[in-house]
């Protein structure tokens, strides 16, 4: 069986789910089904992390992803045998035509769910594409139960197309000796404070402007303490870094505001153990990623009470409404202080992402269609 991948999520995508995905993906697969070949494809070069599985075959092609021309893709896939194509970014880049077996992974529906959320550009480019590749999909993976939920609220697709999976968590994301950890961030990222952190890509949907207000408060308790903000600020998204920036001053609180930009991925266990708390009051997670990651490194999490986050984190969390800045600050400065038993390592909700079940069930999906 030939399977092709579509590697976006790893060539332009770094430090958000997307990557994540792709990235444990890849690094399992060959290994737990080795009678398999696997392709990625993406217009953009892939560099080899030291972590990715070289069994993996990359293949640069000039994917006109503006104008959703994937032509050379549906050649490749039907001049090369492939049996499987699986895009993992919300099926944007199905080719036209059936030229193998397709399957896509759903890992949100902000635009149909949360328009005010993205730009026209997206909004149309969303509700052009990924209704054709729902029809057009074999099989539809969906990262979570409340994905699959708002597929079949909002497409007339059937129930039985759609399965859920949720994303393999990397057995990296641990707790660790802190001292180590510390001692690597001051090493690598010259970071030697006591931090909250968030992590994720800058978006107006993850509320940090109200992050800052409560940190603010905090450090009326805490005047030494940093708030970390690891995720990508160029691109589309630096208009917003940049006010947000602007913001901290207005506030006064940027001297204790550190964006880091890019991390490695590899790195990220060490950030998530330093950190005194995870913070993510995103309005909209089809699956919270690197909340997930955080509350498996024994990181205390405080969340928002929406989306899929009860889902998946069940009561390794504590969960707020997102504008209710009096009790996040409360819930952070109990966190800082160490008084809230409630944010102990709770680690049953955790194990049933860990190991190789996720990938098994990927495995039998691909079976199925071939």
């Amino acid at each position: 069986m030939k399977i092709c991948y579509d590697g976006i999520g790893l060539s332009h995508f770094k430090n958000t789910s997307l990557y994540t995905y792709t990235f444990e993906l890849l690094n399992r697969l060959p290994n737990l089904y080795p009678q398999a070949e696997y392709k990625v494809v993406s217009n953009k070069h892939i560099s080899h992390s030291p972590l990715l599985n070289d069994k993996v075959d990359f293949l640069k092609i000039n994917l006109n992803r503006l104008d959703n021309d994937y032509n050379l893709l549906e050649s490749y896939l039907a001049d090369g045998d492939i049996d499987i194509y699986h895009s993992p970014n919300n099926g944007f880049s199905l080719p036209a035509k059936k030229a193998c077996k397709y399957i896509l992974t759903m890992h949100n529906l902000l635009p149909i769910s949360q328009p005010k959320y993205v730009d026209i550009k997206y909004y149309d480019k969303f509700n052009t594409v990924v209704p054709i590749s729902l029809q057009k999909a074999d099989k539809i993976i969906a990262v979570s139960k409340f994905i699959k939920d708002e597929i079949l609220r909002h497409f007339n697709i059937s129930e039985d197309k759609i399965i859920v999976i949720y994303p393999a968590l990397s057995e990296m994301f641990k707790p660790m000796n802190k001292e180590k950890c510390r001692f690597i961030l001051k090493t690598k990222y010259d970071i030697d404070e006591d931090f909250l952190l968030f992590t994720g890509s800058i978006h107006e949907r993850k509320n940090l402007d109200t992050i800052f207000i409560v940190f603010k408060k905090i450090l009326n308790y805490y005047n030494n303490l940093k708030l970390l903000i690891v995720g990508n600020n160029l691109g589309k998204k630096q208009e917003l870094f940049l006010s947000l920036q602007e913001y901290a001053k207005e506030l006064n609180i940027h001297d204790n505001i550190i964006f880091t930009g890019l991390v490695d991925y590899e790195d990220m266990p060490y950030i998530y153990n330093s950190a005194l708390c995870l913070i993510n009051i995103s309005d909209y997670e089809g699956f919270p990623t690197s909340t997930l990651e955080g509350a498996a490194c024994g990181t205390p999490v405080v969340c928002s009470n929406s989306s899929s986050f009860r889902e998946v984190l069940g009561k390794s969390a504590i969960y707020i409404e997102n504008k209710d800045i009096d009790t996040l600050k409360n819930i952070l400065l109990e966190t800082i202080d160490r008084k809230n038993d409630d944010f102990q390592k709770r680690d049953t909700q955790i194990i049933k992402y860990r190991g190789d079940n996720s990938i098994r069930e990927l495995v039998r999906v691909y079976e199925s269609i071939v």
